[in-house]
């Protein structure tokens, strides 16, 4: 009896302790019946794709008349649901807000005959002193019967009606600027230039900057891509073919320019390859960049510029591989290459700094540079005229000149190396092959440690007051105790 009644505590005991523990669950878990209905789950179609897709959507500020099909007049995030084709005397799309992106999503903006341009950005704005900006990209502007791309500044600058008295509003001045940015384009077959940027406000205002990247502009009637700015304009390329167009592959006009440049090709196209004029100074930056088979000059820069090329290439060319004038020059290029130019190879009117570079088969002079320049380890070879010619204070050192000079007729015999001025330091080249091994027409000229065989009239032609080191020939180098005796062989 006893161990029934001790088996009953048990059970109860147990019972009670399951009770305790259910209590304390639901107590913790809180009410578990819903407060209302369970809401949708998906998301909207606007969270999906927040992005505003460009067709004549009013409330999206979109709109038409008689000279565009579509006109952006919000500042937003547009893109293409599918190709848009153009229509006699319109534009396609006008973008007349700040901060627009509009994303092509791989479609076509195509001309048909007697279209307009395919996308114009304009600023028409009350002056502002936050840049105007657009970006585009991801797609194609093709056939258009103008500009493929269009962007042009240009502000209202009068003051409120009435605020010039008897004479009516009067122009004040302005701050402006135009950024553009273009990614993964092509613009192809338009009849006037491929991307055209013009910031002409005449007042003063702050520079604009054209970026362009990973884009193609090809076969256009006018110029690849044409800058005009009345102040100053950076321009930045990166991974860019500007080829087969009308005029040059890019066109640059400004008061100051900036151009950084990488990783592209300009060729083939009808006038220069690229083309700077600047009436203030300029900056130019050019790394991997090759200028083949433009109708004139692979590069050309006019104005006071400090240039920079790395690994630049020019061949091919019906002008000169590159010419750059300005008295107030300054280049610096390494491991350049100009090759089978029609003109010279590379020409620089002021100063430059040369190391490693080349100049091959040019119809004129290989390497031409202005006063105070710098020449070290370069190949000039087969050139028609003088393989390097220099004015004064320059330093020439390890070149190698070879078979220059052939094709001159009529003129002044060519040299290996022709020095015109003085102050020229000439050491330690080789002049094979030329008409004149070297060449040097000035006085106080240091001409030492150089070697010459083979040159066709003389090996050394060197007129009276200069520092020339003694002229030896290879049998007399044992014999020889003069550490900057030139050799004669």
């Amino acid at each position: 009896m006893e161990t029934g009644k001790k088996r009953t505590r048990i059970v109860v005991s147990v019972l009670v302790m399951c009770g305790l523990m259910v209590f304390s669950l639901l107590a913790i878990a809180g009410n578990l019946e819903p407060s209302a209905p369970p809401g949708p789950t998906m998301k909207t179609l606007d969270e999906v794709e927040p992005r505003i897709p460009l067709s004549p959507r009013p409330q999206y500020e979109i709109g038409t008349d008689p000279n565009n099909l579509l006109i952006i007049t919000k500042p937003g995030s547009y893109y293409l649901t599918g190709n848009i084709i153009g229509e006699p005397n319109k534009n396609c799309i006008r973008i007349e807000a700040n901060n627009v992106t509009l994303d092509l999503m791989g479609y076509s903006i195509m001309g048909v005959p007697g279209s307009k341009s395919g996308i114009v950005i304009c600023e028409i704005l009350p002056i502002e002193e936050v840049p105007f900006t657009s970006t585009i990209r991801n797609g194609s502007i093709c056939m258009m019967g103008t500009n493929g791309l269009e962007a042009l500044v240009y502000i209202p600058h009068f003051n409120p009606a009435g605020s010039g008295g008897k004479d009516g509003p009067t122009k004040t001045e302005g701050i402006a600027r135009l950024n553009l940015w273009l990614e993964e384009l092509s613009v192809y077959d338009n009849g006037g230039h491929g991307v055209s940027y013009q910031n002409i406000e005449e007042f003063p205002h702050f520079g604009g900057n054209l970026q362009l990247r990973g884009v193609s502009v090809y076969n256009n009637g006018g110029h690849g891509v044409y800058v005009e700015d009345r102040q100053d304009v950076m321009v930045k390329l990166d991974g860019v073919e500007l080829t087969g167009n009308g005029g040059s592959g890019m066109y640059i006009i400004a008061m100051m320019t900036n151009v950084d440049a990488y990783s592209t090709t300009t060729g083939h196209n009808g006038g220069n390859g690229m083309y700077l004029k600047a009436q203030g100074r300029s900056s130019v930056h050019l790394k991997d960049m090759s200028f083949v088979d433009n109708d004139v000059n692979g590069l050309g820069i006019v104005g006071e510029s400090h240039d920079l090329l790395e690994d630049v290439t020019f061949t091919h060319n019906g002008g000169h591989g590159m010419i750059i004038l300005g008295m107030m020059t300054n280049v610096d290029a390494y491991g350049t290459t100009s090759g089978y130019n029609g003109g010279s190879g590379i020409v620089i009117s002021g100063r430059g700094n040369l190391d490693k570079c080349s100049a091959v088969g040019n119809g004129g002079v290989g390497i031409q540079v202005g006063q105070g320049s710098t020449i070290t380890g370069g190949r000039v070879n087969n050139n028609e005229f003088h393989g390097i010619q220099v004015s004064a204070n320059c330093r020439l050192v390890g070149n190698t000149c070879e078979g220059n000079g052939k094709g001159a007729i009529g003129i002044q015999e060519p040299a290996g190396i022709y020095a015109t001025g003085n102050g020229n330091r000439i050491e330690g080249n080789h002049v094979v092959g030329n008409k004149v091994g070297i060449d040097v027409d000035g006085t106080d000229n240091l001409i030492i440690k150089n070697s010459a065989m083979g040159n066709s009239t003389n090996n050394y032609d060197v007129t009276a007051g200069n520092g020339v080191g003694p002229i030896i020939g290879t049998s007399d180098v044992d014999s020889s105790d003069s550490p900057h005796a030139n050799y004669d062989f």
